[in-house]
Parts: structure tokens; C-alpha cells; sequence
């Protein structure tokens, strides 16, 4: 079996998916016990879904559209709440009196075709499907049964015109070198430590994706993952519509919610901070709604860092308070969190602190976050936690100390995390931020020569590879050298960052 998920887009800007022929399903019984309940109490079936809508929570609500799926046999066990409800109006006791009968999957049953792929969003980057195996370790999909115009890279499909992104090798790494008859051996399956249990099998081949993806957003350029990352989103969200009962539901709930705060990631560093703050919203809800604390704890995590405009030193955009609010909420709901993301909430407390000169709150922070760190293990250290470990958290000290008037002290820190990060390709933007951090830092003890020089370079890397967010981090930082306008080495930087750009 294999369960697809497509990133497509054309050389010409525009997208274009494959979707696997109609898979052959099991033969679908009609639930008769339950449409002569139907047709004798309620007559139509948006009366039927009317009656038991008054004993469902809003998640759950009933349509006649629903009704008639569970008739046709196309649903044939409904979520627990659903049932007890329509338990409730039939005047029934047990299930199996309107027609729903325990069951397991038939085992090789494949899933719909329309849960196989899903289109991209219009994207300038390069054309590009992923395709994850699953259990089997032998899938169907070959360059034979591909359609005229696609090719099989390992267990990437692409279509003839594309080149990979350089960017995405990871993806591709060991697979590429396979021919197609070859066995490929799907990704490994990631940790899970903090976000919840999630279902195997079949379905692990999402959670593969979702923490790939995630793992990428510090190396990779934004505009080069964001389309695929809002493919999987997009995936993801139909398979969540379409899921009729738990724990299935909430399991790609959890998902979609992980996939939304990536997305939100990415869309703040291109600079769309509506965006960003709209996925990361969708997240926290959805996190609130199914009854996930880690989850919920994570989306206001994330969410905190763009109220607060945390990304660029405390911007104009950002709203101190509230973010410190959203921090407060997830510290409530953190007993379930694993310690990266204890560290990362932590830190952001911290740096926020430091914003308002509360120097003991931000010490104990440090010193929260000091203790998480201290907890993670490899294996905690995935998908949206990927990038963290304690060099990390030495980039929010230094930062903290910037902002409590510590120059020397966080030059100090934010040296080491810079060496650090100069050899660490999997968290190049966690490194630039160092790097403009410490700009601002030799400019408080007025060494503009270093100031503008580390400035400037990271400047040039940063508008590279289209990271908007760190870029205006970079521009703040600009604007501490503002009393020194006239210097030479001051006017130079602005040169270098007017070219930057102009390239």
C-alpha cells in the first residue's frame, strides 16, 4: 500500500497533481436498521441529523449529508458521541440495534484514492512531487504506471521538466540513488515526545512527512518548502474533514494542527505575518478543541513568539503583553509537554522578561529552561523541536543580556553560539540570528568595526535566501547603530545592505 502526499508546480508558476486511479474497496452494506428508524421517527434525514445535533458538542454536529452516508453503508461506525446521540433519539440501547456493528478494517483494504494526493498551492520554486511509502516495502508506484509526463526518483515522482530543489535532498538523500525496481526503505519513524500519541501503519507515513517537513524550516529556504508544507496542511485538513470517529479524528487533528504551526513558520519568514498568525490560531484551536494540551501549549508557544514579534528583537508589529499571555496559557497546559519544548517556552518567557527589565523573572526563566535543556535526548529533539538543544538556549541568554543592558555579557554568549552554529547546516537561521544578535551587541560597547562587519554579512545571507523575518531582525539591529550615522564604517554597512538587496 502507499499513501501519497504531491507538491507539484511548474517551471511556468503554475501547479498540476496525479492522482492514483480509484482504488477497489470493499463492497459497502447499507445500513438498513437505521434508515427504518429514520424514515418511521423523523422522516427526512436533516430532520434526523436536527434531533441528534441537540445532544452533540459543535465538533460533532450531524448533516443530512452525514445521515445519508451512514445509511449507504459509506460510514459504518461513527464517532462514540454520534452514536450515543443517535442511540439517544432511536430510543435504543445498544449499537448494534441501528446498524453499527464493532468491526476492524479488513486488513489490505487500501483508502479512498481522494486520501492519496492533493494539490499544491501556485509556488515559483521548482516542480516537485513527494511520495512517502508506508508499511509496504514494495509499492506499487513505478515509472510504468506513472502518467506520460513524471518520472520515479526513489520514492520522490517528478514530473520530466522539474529539477529537485538543491534544498530538498534530504528528502530525496538515499532514495535518489535507487533505481525504480529496487526495495525502498521508507524514512524511518520519527519520535514522538511531545505532541501526543499518533496512530502506525498506514497513517505514520503523514507523521513521517509532518516531521520532516518541520525539520527543514531552519535549513531550507522558505519559499522553497512552503508550498509543500501547504500541500500536506491541505492534505491532512480533507483527511480531517472526512474523519467520521475517534480516536482517527483526533489523531489527524493533532496533525493538521503540527502541519499549521510549520506552516505558520515559514509564512513568517517570508514576511507574511497575517498568515502566520492565522495557521498558528487554526492550531491553538485545534489543539483546544480536541482536548490536547501538548499541542495547545505548543500553538500558543509559537504563536507568543509572533504577538510578541520576538523573531525581530520586539518589533513595531508586536504586542509584548499579549504574547506573554499566550506564554502564561501554555505554562498552564505544560505537564504534558516533553523538555524541548519546556526549554523553548521557557526561553521565550525569559526574553520577554529581559524586554520589560525584569532582570530576576528572566533569570529564574533562564534558569527553567536551563533545567529542560539539560532533559533532552536525541530523541526529543524532532519535527518542530528539531532545531533545539543548549546551544540554542545560548542564543536566547545572549539575547536576554542585549536587551538588559549587558553588552559585554552577551557578546560573551552570543560568540560561542555563533562558532557553535558556523558548522550546523540543519539551523543556518537559528546561526543568523546569533549573528545579528551580536551585531547589536559590539555596538553597545561601540566597536562599530565588528558591528557592521558581522552586520553585514549576515544581512547578505539572510536576504539570500528569502528569510523576511531575519532580515527585518537585521534591520532592527541596523537601527541601534543609528547614533553613529556618520561614521564611515556605519555608512559602509548601509552600502553593503543597499546592494544586498538591489541583487
Amino acid at each position: 500500500m502507499r499513501i501519497a502526499l504531491t507538491a507539484v508546480t511548474r517551471s511556468d508558476g503554475g501547479t498540476g497533481h496525479w492522482r492514483p486511479e480509484e482504488a477497489t474497496l470493499a463492497t459497502k452494506n447499507p445500513n438498513n436498521l437505521l434508515r427504518g428508524y429514520r424514515e418511521r421517527l423523523f422522516g427526512t434525514q436533516a430532520a434526523m441529523a436536527e434531533a441528534a445535533n441537540e445532544h452533540l458538542a459543535p465538533t460533532y454536529l450531524l448533516t443530512a449529508n452525514h445521515i445519508g452516508k451512514l445509511e449507504r453503508g459509506v460510514v459504518d461506525r461513527p464517532s462514540a458521541p454520534r452514536r450515543s446521540a443517535l442511540r439517544t433519539i432511536c430510543g435504543v440501547q445498544t449499537d448494534a440495534e441501528i446498524g453499527f456493528e464493532k468491526h476492524k478494517r479488513q486488513a489490505g483494504v487500501p483508502l479512498p484514492s481522494r486520501f492519496l494526493a492533493t494539490e499544491a498551492l501556485p509556488s515559483t520554486g521548482p516542480a516537485a512531487v513527494v511520495a512517502v511509502s508506508t508499511d509496504k516495502p514494495n509499492p506499487n508506484l513505478t515509472s510504468a504506471s506513472m502518467p506520460a509526463g513524471w518520472r520515479i526518483v526513489g520514492y520522490l515522482a517528478v514530473r520530466d521538466e522539474a529539477q529537485l530543489p538543491a534544498e530538498l535532498s534530504i528528502v530525496a538523500a538515499s532514495a535518489a540513488q535507487q533505481v525504480p525496481g529496487e526495495t525502498i526503505i521508507p524514512p524511518p519513524s520519527p519520535p514522538v515526545p511531545d505532541l501526543g500519541d499518533y496512530p502506525s501503519g498506514e497513517w505514520n507515513s503523514f507523521l513521517t512527512v509532518t516531521r520532516l517537513l518541520a525539520s527543514q524550516r531552519q535549513a531550507v529556504a522558505p519559499a522553497a518548502l512552503l508550498s509543500l508544507v501547504e500541500a500536506h496542511r491541505d492534505c491532512l485538513a480533507m483527511l480531517f474533514r472526512q474523519a467520521e470517529y475517534d480516536p482517527l479524528r483526533s489523531h489527524i487533528g493533532a496533525m493538521v494542527a503540527e502541519a499549521s504551526i510549520v506552516a505558520s513558520r515559514l509564512w513568517s519568514a517570508q514576511g507574511n505575518r497575517p498568515m502566520a498568525l492565522a495557521h498558528c490560531a487554526r492550531a491553538r484551536q485545534l489543539g483546544d478543541d480536541l482536548g490536547n494540551h501538548a499541542l495547545a501549549a505548543t500553538a500558543r508557544i509559537f504563536e507568543s513568539n509572533l504577538r510578541s514579534d520576538a523573531a525581530t528583537l520586539i518589533g513595531r508589529s508586536g504586542d509584548i503583553a499579549d504574547g506573554l499571555r499566550l506564554l502564561q496559557e501554555a505554562q498552564a497546559l505544560s505537564a504534558d509537554l516533553g523538555p524541548t519544548a519546556q526549554a523553548r517556552l521557557a526561553a521565550e518567557q525569559a526574553q520577554i522578561f529581559a524586554v520589560l527589565k525584569l532582570t530576576r523573572e528572566c533569570d529564574d526563566a533562564l534558569e527553567r529552561a536551563r533545567v529542560a535543556a539539560a532533559g533532552i535526548a536525541e530523541r526529543d529533539r524532532s519535527g518542530l523541536f528539531s532545531d533545539w538543544n543548549a546551544s540554542r538556549l545560548g542564543v536566547y541568554e545572549g539575547t536576554c543580556r542585549l536587551f538588559l543592558g549587558e553588552p559585554k555579557r552577551a557578546a560573551q554568549l552570543l560568540e560561542q553560539a555563533v562558532e557553535q552554529f558556523s558548522s550546523d547546516s540543519s539551523n543556518v537561521n537559528v546561526g543568523l540570528a546569533a549573528q545579528v544578535d551580536l551585531a547589536s551587541a559590539y555596538a553597545q560597547t561601540e566597536d562599530l568595526d565588528k558591528s557592521c562587519a558581522i552586520l553585514g554579512d549576515a544581512y547578505g545571507k539572510l536576504v539570500a535566501i528569502g528569510n523576511q523575518r531575519g532580515v527585518d531582525r537585521a534591520e532592527r539591529a541596523r537601527e541601534r547603530l543609528n547614533p553613529w550615522n556618520s561614521e564611515r564604517v556605519v555608512r559602509d554597512l548601509d552600502e553593503r545592505m543597499v546592494a544586498c538587496r538591489a541583487a
